[in-house]
């Protein structure tokens, strides 16, 4: 037989220390956790920003360096900034292109094309005043792109599920 469970005085229960590191522990794990998962989440949504920030800047270089500006080369152009996407799912990439030109005669900026086609963008508002001051000489020229991306979070618990990340680059043709 068992001897009988000893009662000890309450002054030493209050003196007893152990298993105060477990209790401890118990109590900050899920503060840590909530951290942790946190700054995962945020390192990934400002990774997924720089992402699509060069997926933009790429697609206006290539677009500048092509010339030809048939359904074909714009495909092409969208599938390597969907490239530069990786690992990221490039399925909500969305992007518009547009060349615009300054005409010297006229005095006129006017936007020469505009593509949506690179995941159904919408078509820029106002290309023009997005080229600004890029076109302000005589024969200039510039490709403005707008892309947008829908990130999906890894988890909803800590920010929103869902984040449309938009950038806007330039670049002169060559």
């Amino acid at each position: 037989m068992r001897a009988p469970i000893r009662l000890r005085h309450p002054r030493a229960l209050r003196a007893d220390r152990r298993g105060v590191v477990a209790i401890e522990l118990a109590m900050l794990t899920p503060l840590l956790m909530l951290m942790f998962f946190g700054c995962l989440e945020i390192s990934q949504l400002a990774r997924a920003n720089k992402v699509v920030t060069n997926a933009a800047e790429t697609i206006a270089d290539l677009a500048a360096r092509e010339g030809d500006y048939s359904a074909a080369a714009i495909a092409n152009v969208c599938h390597g900034g969907k490239l530069v996407l990786s690992p990221f799912d490039a399925s909500t990439l969305k992007v518009a292109i547009a060349s615009v030109t300054h005409n010297a005669a006229t005095g006129t900026t006017t936007t020469d094309w505009q593509d949506t086609s690179c995941g159904s963008a919408n078509p820029m508002a106002n290309p023009v005043a997005s080229a600004g001051n890029l076109v302000a000489a005589s024969g200039d020229s510039v490709i403005v792109v707008q892309a947008s991306y829908t990130y999906t979070a890894l988890t909803s618990m800590f920010l929103p599920l869902h984040y449309t990340l938009t950038q806007t680059a330039f670049a002169r043709p060559h």
